[in-house]
């Protein structure tokens, strides 16, 4: 039997983006190399340097006191109320199944409520299956997807108050 782990969730440093991104599943990475342009390390650091700008909160999940996961929302502009969810993590949360599911959604409904969103959105590589797979889990949607350089993405979003089917849980 495994131990339990500790989970937390704090504020997210650029040391920990290096540590993930050094460590980022290949989904993930794969992600950033076809969206950005940039190799995992660089486009995590990118995003959390975007994140410091703002008022927008980006969090990082420590599992047995490493990170394995970080993720924020940001507002599109000053103006909107709808913002960009990402996640990047390593293979490690995928080990504690269920009960990182429930953490992380926690986590995540938590961040959107504080935040002046009244929806979140981004896309997802369909080939990410893991990542498609949690996502439909956490309760978003798919709508539609487009086809880039052979890639095919998928849209994904929440809209704050909709009833995802989804309460009592995590």
């Amino acid at each position: 039997m495994k131990p339990i782990p500790s989970f937390s969730f704090e504020p997210a440093t650029e040391e920990m983006a290096v540590s993930v991104g050094e460590r980022m599943c290949e989904g993930d990475a794969r992600e950033c190399r076809l969206m950005s342009g940039s190799e995992p390390v660089e486009a995590i650091l990118a995003a959390i340097r975007n994140m410091q700008l703002t008022d927008d909160k980006c969090l990082a999940c420590v599992i047995n006191g490493q990170p394995e996961m970080i993720f924020g929302i940001k507002r599109e502009s000053y103006l909107s109320d709808v913002g960009i969810v990402w996640m990047l993590h390593t293979d490690v949360p995928e080990n504690w199944g269920l009960m990182f599911a429930k953490y992380s959604r926690k986590a995540l409904m938590d961040l959107f409520e504080e935040s002046e969103c009244r929806m979140i959105s981004n896309f997802v590589l369909a080939e990410n299956l893991r990542t498609v797979r949690w996502l439909m889990w956490l309760g978003f949607k798919f709508d539609v997807h487009f086809i880039k350089e052979g890639h095919k993405w998928l849209h994904f979003y929440m809209t704050k108050g909709a009833d995802d089917g989804r309460s009592g849980r995590a």
